[in-house]
């Protein structure tokens, strides 16, 4: 198998950065116009099946879209500052354990009341 050229990694790279700088909640305008309907859309199935748990699989997607999101971020700015290789699959259960610690430590953040969400 042939390597990837370097500006082409690149490139994918800063595309990967971009996708994952929209899902994260590093934006404010990202949850009513992006994720949101992208949780929704992933909940939809739900209220078929289950129509109980509707609202709760949107808090779910909800959650696990801006968990995509910094993911995907760390993923690409790791692709900008390191040479291109084949990741293990250890590292991809790495990425997406960190993205669970960092939503559930800003979960707790938010209910302690240590870290006010925005808005009036």
């Amino acid at each position: 198998m042939s390597q990837v050229p370097p500006h082409r990694a690149r490139w994918w790279s800063v595309v990967v950065m971009t996708a994952g700088f929209l899902l994260s909640p590093l934006t404010w305008w990202n949850d009513i116009f992006i994720n949101l309907p992208l949780a929704i859309a992933l909940a939809w199935p739900l209220r078929w099946l289950w129509p109980g748990l509707f609202e709760a699989g949107v808090a779910a997607a909800f959650v696990l879209t801006n968990v995509l999101g910094l993911w995907l971020m760390h993923v690409g700015a790791r692709g900008l500052v390191k040479k291109p290789a084949t990741p293990a699959p250890h590292h991809l259960m790495r990425d997406v354990l960190l993205g669970v610690l960092y939503a559930v430590v800003v979960g707790v953040l938010v209910r302690s009341g240590l870290l006010p969400l925005p808005g009036p």
